[in-house]
């Protein structure tokens, strides 16, 4: 009998300090992918209890937490204007190509439009598979 094809419904939203163990996990294994080193737990629960001002992040999320896009406003932008700068976009492997990270790009923009920026920015060094579903 083959197996069926089940599609997980996706939601974003805000992030809440209740997310934070969630999101510390996600960060371990961002760090993981990158291959770069991870400050130890309590120290990420910590800088997530103590956000800056301005530092928004959005998570994508099924049943639990799959990703996340985080942002800054920023001044100026063209025409004088505010904008988003979103710093990191990451869904976890085993969610890739699910669609999380076109929604929480496009979460971002929607929120962009409603709070009047003039633009969203961002600087990656994306691979084929990443950018195909953006250009």
């Amino acid at each position: 009998m083959a197996a069926e094809n089940v599609t997980v419904a996706i939601s974003v939203r805000q992030h809440v300090s209740a997310d934070n163990a969630a999101l510390a996990h996600l960060f371990e294994e961002m760090q993981r992918h990158y291959r770069v080193p991870c400050p130890p737990p309590e120290t990420i629960l910590a800088d997530l209890a103590g956000l800056p001002p301005g530092v928004e992040i959005l998570v994508a999320e099924t049943d639990r937490i799959i990703g996340f896009a985080i942002c800054s406003t920023i001044y100026p932008g063209p025409g004088l204007r505010t904008g988003f700068f979103l710093k990191e976009l990451f869904v976890s492997q085993a969610h890739r190509g699910s669609g999380a990270g076109r929604l929480l790009i496009q979460a971002l923009a929607r929120t962009a439009l409603q709070r009047g920026h003039g633009r969203v920015d961002w600087d990656s060094r994306w691979r084929k598979p990443a950018a195909a579903g953006f250009l």
